[in-house]
């Protein structure tokens, strides 16, 4: 089961590859153990939107969570139970 949410979260170290490494979230910290897997997708052209970049990862404490960067912004797209 997952749950959407889209929040803003900060990236504050990434990888040589430019995928996330280690990022707060609602003022805690967590460092990606893995990345299970990256994909890109479109953004709706016709309404301005960019593409962006989808990283599945599993990050400290267990989590796993679809994180999207879209430019310089990254969210947490989405959480896995």
């Amino acid at each position: 089961m997952t749950r959407l949410v889209r929040r803003a979260i900060r990236m504050c170290e990434r990888t040589p590859s430019a995928g996330p490494w280690v990022f707060e979230d609602q003022g805690r910290r967590y460092q990606v153990v893995e990345v299970i897997d990256t994909w890109a997708e479109s953004g709706a052209w016709w309404a301005g939107e960019a593409d962006r970049r989808m990283w599945r990862v599993l990050a400290s404490e267990g989590a796993v969570l679809d994180l999207e960067q879209s430019g310089d912004d990254w969210f947490v797209y989405r959480v896995w139970d």
